[in-house]
């Protein structure tokens, strides 16, 4: 406890980033923040990605679009995937239209 009141005296908060994320997210949104609200953002090329697949185009047609290989495009959507936690285009599409990321025109 004197540790903490040393740390905030000092200017410094006594929470951890964590612990404060998840103070802030409830404060803000009422509601407290869950492990799945927590994810590391995409990258512009992940979201470009993305965009193309929830229009329906194919990896080879996304690969073509963004002037990149169809085994690129795979890999930014096996890292989309893994930072979403998600399976599938489908889960990934629906995830980041949740998150308004993305908006289907």
């Amino acid at each position: 406890m004197v540790q903490a009141v040393r740390t905030v005296h000092q200017g410094k908060s006594a929470l951890s980033p964590e612990v404060a994320t998840k103070v802030v997210q409830q404060a803000l949104t009422g509601k407290p923040s869950t492990a799945s609200d927590q994810v590391e953002p995409l990258t512009p090329r992940e979201l470009d990605v993305l965009r193309l697949a929830a229009r329906g185009l194919t990896n080879r047609a996304i690969g073509h679009e963004l002037g990149i290989s169809h085994p690129t495009v795979q890999g930014h959507l096996a890292s989309i995937y893994g930072r979403l936690n998600v399976n599938s285009r489908t889960e990934a599409v629906t995830e980041a239209l949740r998150r308004g990321w993305i908006v289907i025109e």
